[in-house]
């Protein structure tokens, strides 16, 4: 057992050596630390809109990003705490969106992300698994038999932009959506059904 092959064997298992471990003879169990990608899906990307910069924001625009770009320059010196420092830490689970001058710019991968502390913003959004308990609610069957319920949701954030500029309260919306959900599908089922399935 001294030379494990790596990759998947022909019954379709993974063998010992590809999960990252030594065989029992080294004495030395080793685990290889988890990959960029399997942290966290990047959603890193930049929007480029139709207007050029200059043209749509006009002198004062440029005036305000300019002197942003110079104060965040002081900023980024130690000593110099005068300034706003332009580096602003997003945690890992949460992707930053970046707006200018209100408008979604770019969104950033987890990371120290430098913005124009005059005119950029940075927003963070948190993209784990979110657990949602439904507050109990009656229900009654087609054959007219109430039931109280409760349910959990589980979800997780695949779209930051939408969920951050699209609607106001997430958490909220899902829980009024899974509790019309429940209504109906309870509402169209007899209790004998609701049971077993």
């Amino acid at each position: 057992m001294e030379s494990l092959q790596t990759g998947s064997m022909p019954n379709g298992k993974v063998s010992a050596n590809n999960l990252g471990f030594r065989s029992k003879n080294s004495g030395v169990i080793q685990v290889q630390p988890p990959r960029r990608e399997d942290l966290q899906p990047s959603y890193a990307q930049t929007l480029h809109g139709d207007e050029s910069e200059a043209e749509m924001h006009g002198w004062y625009g440029g005036m305000i990003n300019n002197l942003g770009s110079l104060l965040g320059f002081c900023g980024a010196v130690p000593c110099c705490i005068l300034c706003p420092n332009p580096y602003k830490p997003v945690s890992q689970g949460n992707v930053g969106l970046v707006t200018k001058f209100g408008r979604f710019y770019r969104a950033v991968d987890p990371g120290l992300v430098k913005i124009n502390p005059l005119s950029e913003r940075l927003i963070q959004v948190d993209v784990k698994i979110q657990i949602v308990e439904v507050p109990r609610q009656v229900c009654m069957t087609k054959d007219n038999v109430t039931l109280n319920l409760t349910s959990v949701i589980y979800y997780h954030i695949i779209s930051p932009h939408k969920a951050a500029f699209g609607i106001s309260n997430v958490r909220q919306a899902l829980v009024e959506r899974t509790q019309t959900t429940l209504r109906h599908v309870v509402g169209a089922r007899v209790l004998q059904d609701v049971i077993e399935r």
